[in-house]
């Protein structure tokens, strides 16, 4: 996409983003989405992070970070995006499935349809904390794993 597409959206006022900051203030990624608030929806028109970064857990933690702060200031409880083919397996480890559940009405009209692109959804659980889903499954193994042993 060209930069002064990613620019006008990025500064857009319809359009909200979220970063990760390195201390010495590197962008290590960001995420700028659109939220339809009146329909309970937001579309992810942006994901990225730096080539020498993925693979780190960095896309991970951002996208938590966007669904515990969607869901505390809105009444959104879904995301839709648009994925090219690279960011497919992305999307889906983020809980992204190709299904769209919500109803046509609800999105159609409001989002940009990209050519070649994947249209995906997520719907987000009211009583999950995405920040906090690593370590609450860790545990939960750790208690099978003890009552295995015992």
């Amino acid at each position: 996409m060209p930069k002064s597409y990613v620019a006008r959206l990025v500064y857009d006022r319809t359009h909200l983003s979220i970063a990760i900051v390195r201390k010495s203030l590197e962008v290590v990624g960001g995420i700028t989405y659109r939220p339809f608030n009146h329909r309970r929806f937001a579309e992810i028109v942006f994901c990225a992070v730096s080539a020498d970064r993925q693979v780190k857990g960095y896309g991970a933690h951002l996208m938590s970070h966007l669904k515990d702060y969607v869901k505390a200031s809105s009444d959104i409880m879904h995301f839709l995006t648009c994925a090219d083919n690279s960011a497919i397996g992305y999307f889906k480890k983020q809980g992204f499935t190709k299904e769209i559940t919500l109803e046509k009405k609800v999105w159609m009209g409001y989002i940009k349809d990209y050519d070649g692109a994947t249209l995906m959804q997520c719907s987000m659980l009211p009583r999950i904390r995405y920040l906090e889903m690593a370590r609450m499954l860790l545990k939960q193994k750790e208690c099978v794993h003890a009552k295995i042993r015992a």
